[in-house]
């Protein structure tokens, strides 16, 4: 006899992002049994509920946008309270990619819209509301090229020097990311994309709920919604504005970045006890250099804090103890003691770990 699927941890209804006629399609009932099914890895059930679902009369990319974005955000609200494990997390994402594999074929453009390219930073691996956001702009016509997560800037570079030969002409670059931590790898893409007089979007709460750090960057679209990012892209026109990053900041954090490798080699006895950061599966040691890395260069403290509340997290959900991670932090702020600004995040981030 079939085991039943086993119930998520209930909190609240999962709240619907979508307009009026499409909540009617995709409930509340709906999100939550796809939540419990996706958490359970039943790929097969949740392909046959979205089968169901695309029988109505609906675009097809707006049902998957209303279905996937708020199920992916209540699985890392889950998370983030320590309901949920990481390897849950996963079978969600592999799960939805399978599905949206199954579902969706690129449809081309019909309206002579340009290519937008769609790329996350070093050590990003979130891509997935990134995949519903190109198969909604490739509802709406536009050529996308998703190069995924874990993009260099010299990644970026190859992918518009391959657009340009290929008489490509580029609209705008979307640069998303999961984690503020990240924003110094973000700041890289965007900064190739302004060399390049390119119209660049942000998305993703790495760049902060309300988008304020995307602002920082010098970027006004901020795609606030996955399924908005078009009605965002057409009036992506400007080149990115000046950034908020200063000279001097931007030297202090290349400093930490020079020397994140010395670091993970010098904490290797003290990562033996931790298990590797699920964003990209880096070593503890690399993970907080660069969440220190982007809290120096921007001048924003609460980016180290995340960094460290988000690892502690992640730490008490693999049953890990915390005390390894505050002496990789000891290393940290020992090695950095003669670079500027990097005193203060790091002593909050030991805080946030006690």
């Amino acid at each position: 006899m079939t085991e039943p699927t086993p119930d998520p941890p209930v909190r609240r209804p999962i709240p619907a992002v979508s307009g009026r006629r499409l909540n009617r399609v995709v409930t509340p009932e709906v999100l939550q049994n796809v939540l419990r099914l996706a958490l359970a890895g039943n790929g097969d059930q949740v392909q046959a509920v979205v089968r169901d679902l695309l029988r109505h009369d609906l675009p097809d990319a707006q049902i998957l946008s209303a279905l996937f974005v708020p199920v992916l955000r209540e699985v890392g609200d889950l998370w983030h309270a320590n309901l949920i494990d990481v390897d849950a997390q996963q079978r969600v994402s592999a799960v939805f990619e399978h599905v949206l594999g199954e579902t969706w074929r690129p449809q081309g453009s019909a309206s002579g819209h340009d290519v937008v390219v769609i790329a996350a930073p070093l050590c990003e691996r979130h891509t997935f509301c990134a995949q519903v956001a190109a198969m909604c702009l490739d509802a709406q016509g536009w050529d996308v090229v998703d190069l995924g997560g874990d993009v260099s800037a010299t990644d970026l570079s190859s992918a518009l020097d391959f657009a340009a030969s290929a008489a490509q002409a580029v609209a705008a670059v979307v640069v998303h990311t999961s984690r503020p931590a990240l924003l110094s790898g973000a700041f890289d893409l965007v900064e190739v994309a302004r060399e390049r007089g390119l119209a660049v979007a942000a998305g993703g709460r790495g760049f902060g709920k309300d988008g304020r750090w995307a602002r920082w960057l010098g970027i006004g679209s901020w795609v606030s919604t996955v399924g908005g990012i078009g009605e965002v892209l057409a009036t992506a026109s400007a080149v990115p504005g000046e950034s908020v990053v200063t000279s001097a900041s931007r030297e202090a954090a290349s400093q930490v970045a020079a020397r994140r490798d010395e670091l993970v080699v010098s904490c290797g006895p003290l990562s033996a006890a931790l298990p590797a950061s699920a964003v990209g599966d880096i070593a503890p040691a690399a993970f907080f250099a660069d969440a220190l890395t982007s809290s120096v260069q921007f001048a924003e403290v609460e980016i180290m804090v995340d960094a460290a509340d988000w690892y502690r997290g992640f730490l008490v959900s693999r049953d890990s103890p915390v005390q390894p991670a505050r002496e990789v932090l000891d290393v940290i702020a020992n090695a950095f003691t003669d670079v500027p600004h990097c005193d203060e995040p790091v002593a909050h981030a030991l805080a946030t770990l006690a």
